[in-house]
Order: C-alpha cells, then sequence, then structure tokens
C-alpha cells in the first residue's frame, strides 16, 4: 500500500508540474551577473528545482564525509584505551607502603 501510496504522490506532483509548465510557456527575461537571456519560466523554476536538489546534495555528502571522518577517530580513541586497559590489567600489582 505505501508504494501506490507514493507512485500516486508522484503522479500527481508530475501533473502539477506538467500543468505549470504548459501555463507558463512564455518567455520571461532573466538579469544574472554576466548577462540578460530569455526562457521560459517553466525552465527557469526547473533550473532553480535541479540546483537547490544539487546544493543540497553536496550539503550532505560533505556533512557525512565529516562524520566518517569524526567515526573513524573515535574509533582509534576507543582502541587506544582498550589497548591501555588491556595493557594496566596485565601489570603485576604493586603494594602502596
Amino acid at each position: 500500500m505505501p508504494r501506490f501510496l507514493s507512485l500516486l504522490l508522484a503522479l500527481i506532483v508530475f501533473f502539477i508540474g506538467l500543468l505549470f509548465a504548459l501555463r507558463n510557456a512564455g518567455p520571461v527575461n532573466v538579469d544574472v551577473i554576466w548577462g540578460t537571456f530569455q526562457a521560459p519560466l517553466s525552465y527557469i523554476v526547473l533550473g532553480g528545482c535541479i540546483v537547490g536538489v544539487v546544493v543540497g546534495f553536496a550539503a550532505a555528502v560533505l556533512s557525512t564525509l565529516r562524520l566518517r571522518h569524526e567515526n573513524r577517530r573515535l574509533r582509534r580513541a576507543v582502541r587506544s584505551a582498550k589497548d591501555e586497559v588491556s595493557s594496566l590489567r596485565k601489570a603485576p600489582l604493586q603494594d602502596a607502603r
């Protein structure tokens, strides 16, 4: 059932996007830093969505890489602490007089 609902939701979003593209097919002027160009509004919105997805994906990848690096560092620290505890357990006891 959840698969059907996700497919239904995807179809609804697709048709809303298609209706938006058909209703906004007229060209608009886009002024960017290096010049001006004309493109249909639906292309501009689609391009903005694609740029947003790429930026979000890049941020997620960078965050994941940072967390993996921290995880490796913490695993090394735990391994070092375990080795130290193990060596202390093997050391002979000395009487403190």
